[in-house]
């Protein structure tokens, strides 16, 4: 009898639940081509800044915080969800990602946040006047543009170690080895990803939006440096987890800048912030992901 009463229900109330089925179906599984961002927590400085001996070490109640942001690839209810929320901001994924897939544009995240360490670090020694050597770790793929020869070949985090057989040790030898090029010409690149060499050949084009008009294979790309002070007192490391991009800078410099003077700064005060610093101590705009600008001596250069 039960059984019965079953299937003659479910025969009944199969279109209802079919209906619910892909309902959830599409507000949950089916993407959308935005990027929603979301204000993300505060996170103190303190524990990502290490000092081998700082001067003054960093005390007190009070604390250093960035503020940082948290995006998420939309689906269909995000998307909503997103739009009556007066504090999430919908962007067109491919103005956030520039064509690159989310492993990508992670790791471009990453090298962003590492670029606003040694800037944050370089204004940090030059406030003080605390001598130091800026040394050339390795010239790095930032992003490849979407359709180019490099797109598939080369991805975020490449280092470019040769272009024709040219040695690549500082930004200045790409433009050199990239002078005179047309497009439609072949050329010959060698990068390290990881711990393997690969060497492929690209095919250039004309580059979009440059003046005077030149080709390129298609990718941004920036310097990576070591910024170490003379002194061991002074000598920082820092890591910032699994957070990316360039704004953090301001907040690290001024947490450096408290260890290595007197005092406290933040006068017991928890003070929360971003925004990008250049080396000269420039405080620059929030930039994220939603500008994917590189910041400081990792200037955004394409070729």
């Amino acid at each position: 009898m039960f059984r019965r009463q079953w299937y003659a229900w479910l025969s009944v109330a199969w279109p209802g639940i079919a209906g619910l089925f892909a309902t959830i179906a599409i507000w949950f599984a089916v993407p959308m081509p935005y990027i929603v961002y979301e204000p993300g927590p505060a996170a103190a400085t303190r524990p990502m800044v290490a000092t081998a001996g700082a001067p003054q070490a960093a005390d007190g109640d009070g604390a250093f915080l960035m503020t940082t942001v948290r995006w998420t690839y939309a689906n269909v209810f995000k998307y909503v969800e997103a739009t009556f929320d007066a504090h999430a901001e919908i962007f067109e994924k491919e103005t956030i990602t520039r064509g690159a897939n989310r492993t990508d544009y992670v790791q471009r995240q990453r090298l962003q946040m590492r670029a606003s360490h040694s800037d944050a670090l370089e204004a940090v020694y030059r406030a003080l006047d605390i001598p130091y050597e800026a040394k050339t770790d390795h010239v790095v793929v930032f992003s490849v543009v979407p359709g180019f020869a490099a797109d598939g070949a080369l991805h975020p985090g490449d280092r470019l170690l040769a272009i024709d057989g040219r040695t690549i040790a500082k930004d200045v030898d790409v433009r050199t080895a990239m002078e005179g090029k047309a497009a439609g010409d072949v050329a010959e690149v060698k990068v390290r990803r990881g711990d393997a060499e690969r060497t492929v050949r690209l095919t250039l084009r004309a580059l979009p939006d440059t003046d005077p008009p030149r080709a390129g294979m298609g990718i941004t790309y920036g310097v990576l440096q070591t910024i170490e002070s003379e002194d061991p007192a002074y000598r920082v490391e820092m890591k910032a987890g699994s957070i990316g991009g360039p704004s953090a800078g301001l907040m690290f410099a001024l947490e450096m800048y408290d260890r290595f003077t007197e005092g406290d700064l933040t006068r017991g005060r928890r003070i929360a912030g971003t925004g990008t610093i250049a080396p000269d101590g420039t405080v620059g705009a929030i930039i994220g992901g939603a500008v994917g600008a590189l910041v400081g001596r990792e200037i955004d250069r394409s070729c």
